[in-house]
Parts: C-alpha cells; sequence; structure tokens
C-alpha cells in the first residue's frame, strides 16, 4: 500500500497479488451501479465508489496476471456542505426518488449496455412482469424480434434525446404500443426512458418500427 501527493490531489494505491478481481466487477467501479445481473462481492465495490465519487475523487482497479491495484484518488481540500446544504441535499434526493416511484408513466434507468439498473412501479405495468424481475434485464428482451435493436441503441447513446415509438413483447403475453422519450447519461452511463402505453386504439400487432 502507498500513499502519494499527486498535484492537487491524494493518491493511494492498494497492491493485491492475489487471483485478481474479476471483470463484473471492475464495472461496478466503473458505472456506480449493481444489479441481480452485474454485481461484486456484496456492497463494498458500490458503496466505495459511492463515497469516493461523492467528495470528488475517482476509483479505479488495474487487473494484471501479478494481482489487482486499486488507486483511489482524492483532492487535498473536501468541500463539506454545510449542514442546511445537506438537509436541503437529502430532501431533493427524496422527492426525485418519490417522483419516480410514483409517476404515472413508466420509467426505466439503463445501462450503456442496455441493461434495466432501475425501473418504478409503471414500468413494471409496460413489460407485463414485476419491478423486481425487471432489473439486470436488457430491453433488446421486450423488443420484436425483427427490431434492430443495436443500430437503434446506438443512435440512441449518440444523441441527448429522443423521442419515438416502440412495441413492448412484455412478459405476460400482451404487445403494448409504447410512445417514448429517452434521455441520455443523466448520470454518467445511465440513461433514463420514459415511455406511455398508447395501445388503446392502435392495432396492438403492428410491430413495424421506425
Amino acid at each position: 500500500m502507498g500513499v502519494e501527493a499527486v498535484s492537487n490531489d491524494i493518491e493511494i494505491e492498494i497492491i493485491d497479488d492475489g487471483p485478481g478481481i474479476a471483470t463484473h466487477e471492475v464495472s461496478v467501479l466503473e458505472n456506480g451501479a449493481e444489479s441481480p445481473l452485474i454485481h461484486g462481492s456484496g456492497l463494498g465495490l458500490w458503496l466505495a465508489h459511492w463515497i469516493v465519487t461523492s467528495h470528488g475523487g475517482s476509483i479505479e482497479a488495474t487487473v494484471s496476471e501479478a494481482g489487482t491495484t486499486m488507486t483511489v484518488r482524492l483532492p487535498e481540500t473536501l468541500d463539506q456542505p454545510a449542514d442546511d446544504q445537506k438537509t436541503d441535499i437529502s430532501r431533493a434526493a427524496d422527492q426525485y426518488q418519490a417522483a419516480f416511484e410514483e409517476a404515472s408513466d413508466a420509467m426505466v434507468i439503463v445501462d450503456t449496455k442496455g441493461r434495466i439498473i432501475e425501473a418504478n412501479p409503471a414500468a413494471a405495468g409496460v413489460f407485463g412482469i414485476e419491478g423486481q424481475q425487471l432489473l439486470g434485464r436488457s430491453l433488446a428482451e421486450f423488443l420484436p424480434e425483427d427490431f434492430d435493436f443495436e443500430a437503434v441503441w446506438t443512435r440512441f447513446q449518440n444523441r441527448d434525446t429522443e423521442h419515438d415509438t416502440v412495441t413492448i413483447v412484455g412478459s405476460d403475453g400482451v404487445d403494448r404500443r409504447v410512445e417514448y422519450t429517452g434521455t441520455t447519461d443523466i448520470v454518467p452511463g445511465h440513461h433514463l426512458i420514459v415511455g406511455r402505453d398508447i395501445s388503446e386504439g392502435v392495432d396492438t400487432n403492428l410491430r413495424g418500427e421506425s
């Protein structure tokens, strides 16, 4: 283990000569998120990422045949919010969480590979599956077989926002026509998609996409 001052930062290196950290666990540090299909050993890596980045720092893992090196960088001066600012931040977070959970529109947060990492109750209704069972699933699983997901997903990630319609093939056997708006990188590597079921009055057997 070593500690070194680098420019205006403090750099801490923790070196392990063991078997090395698994690739799927490195992704937790890169994305700051875990799911049933993308998880580390418990919540430790996610918490480490959250604590370090919330103080303006970064945490990286380098894996080689010799082992793993964890590099933590923190600014020399940590700006701590005053108590009233902490209260405002906490209140805002609670409000956003409540809005997400109680929204009548379906909302999902997905990673860069299109896997769902958060979903509200309305999304469960659109996808025809319980919310917890959505986590870790790819959006591609709920689209028609002839839908070119890779092309559409690449296009979406190269834009700030996108508005379109798509057919969702629900796990309950029901096809639903959904109008959606997607916003990329609400936080780095996390995209928000908000959808509304417009199936009423629309031929649900129509699977041609724009």
